[in-house]
């Protein structure tokens, strides 16, 4: 892309802006520009490079398709003095975008400097400099914060014949996973136009919403789904019978489990308070205030158990503070506790 070094120094500086974006968000990015050295010299160089019209022009387009903003079609005077004027840019309900209608798939991916085998049958994308997997989140696949990405049984196609796809999208997650890389998606609008009578048929896109939100990773079973990008469970355990049966999965904004309280208890009795991971004791440094609180982590995560289950509190619980608790689901599946010590160790 000719002008992704205008895009990245766009990005830079959305990172330091908080959501939500105000309309003059395009005014702010180059009032900042102006005012940090740094920024000011690439803008400068980039001024050289493709000409100033050039790179305040692709400041204005990359906002709004970073952001996911459209234009309001309000010119506004710029404070700033890189630029004469502005188009506001926010949410409108009444304003159908062109970029929303009529924006390839392909335009889109490049734009965020992602690329991909075929762009025919792609289902997923990378950009590797920004260690970034893309995958389009079909709206029929969606339900509440999670979208089903991949599936196991996606390698044959519904005429019985092998998707390459699948293979470059399993290589994906294999990054994700593995690598640390980042995953991103983007709504994908259904149509069944190119399904028979039968509904056996290749899906059709609709159209695309070129926006990309971060995700959170999650398998389940042969399924992939991206998630909301937060811990996906970390609560505290509840009250439940004497015998320690877990499970039950419910969902809520994101998902939550059923944790067993006696069954904490065993586990806290054999192993005491201290975190198994980093060994920090929250009543020798808190005082009275920490006495007896710690985390209790599963070993096996419900949610690769998806059942009640018989569990035994010395052999599937262990101790650990919140921040390795939380360390510990970073990855999917989650890092065992002798990992993420020698992680600490190495570091």
């Amino acid at each position: 892309m000719k002008t992704e070094d205008i895009k990245e120094l766009v990005e830079t500086v959305l990172d330091t802006i908080s959501k939500p974006y105000p309309t003059d968000i395009t005014d702010q990015i180059c009032l900042a520009i102006e005012n940090n050295p740094v920024w000011y010299n690439r803008y400068n160089n980039l001024s050289v490079r493709h000409g100033r019209p050039t790179v305040n022009t692709s400041i204005g387009r990359y906002t709004s398709y970073i952001t996911g903003l459209h234009n309001l079609g309000n010119t506004q005077k710029a404070k700033s003095k890189l630029i004469k004027t502005y188009s506001e840019l926010g949410e409108d309900d009444k304003i159908t975008s062109m970029t929303k209608t009529t924006m390839s798939r392909k335009r889109f991916i490049k734009l965020q400097g992602a690329t991909c085998n075929n762009w025919t049958w792609s289902w997923s994308f990378i950009n590797e400099k920004k260690k970034v997997i893309i995958f389009g989140a079909w709206d029929h696949y969606a339900e509440d914060n999670m979208s089903l990405i991949l599936r196991k049984s996606w390698q044959i196609s519904e005429r019985g014949r092998k998707q390459p796809a699948y293979k470059q999208s399993r290589e994906h997650i294999r990054l994700i996973d593995e690598e640390g890389y980042q995953l991103k998606t983007f709504p994908i609008i259904f149509s069944d136009a190119h399904k028979n009578k039968d509904g056996i048929g290749p899906s059709k896109i609709e159209k695309i919403i070129p926006k990309l939100t971060t995700k959170y990773l999650k398998k389940d079973g042969d399924d992939w789904y991206a998630l909301d990008d937060v811990i996906p469970y970390l609560p505290e355990e509840i009250a439940t019978p004497e015998r320690y049966i877990e499970g039950a999965l419910k969902k809520i904004t994101v998902n939550a489990y059923e944790r067993n309280s006696s069954a904490r208890a065993k586990c806290l009795d054999y192993y005491g308070y201290r975190c198994a991971v980093c060994s920090f004791n929250f009543e020798k440094f808190y005082g009275s205030i920490g006495k007896e609180y710690i985390h209790v982590h599963h070993i096996v995560p419900l949610a690769d158990i998806k059942e009640e289950y018989e569990l035994d509190p010395i052999k599937g619980l262990i101790p650990v503070c919140p921040n390795c608790h939380a360390m510990l689901h970073r990855r999917q599946p989650a890092l065992t506790v002798e990992q993420l010590k020698e992680h600490l160790q190495n570091k």
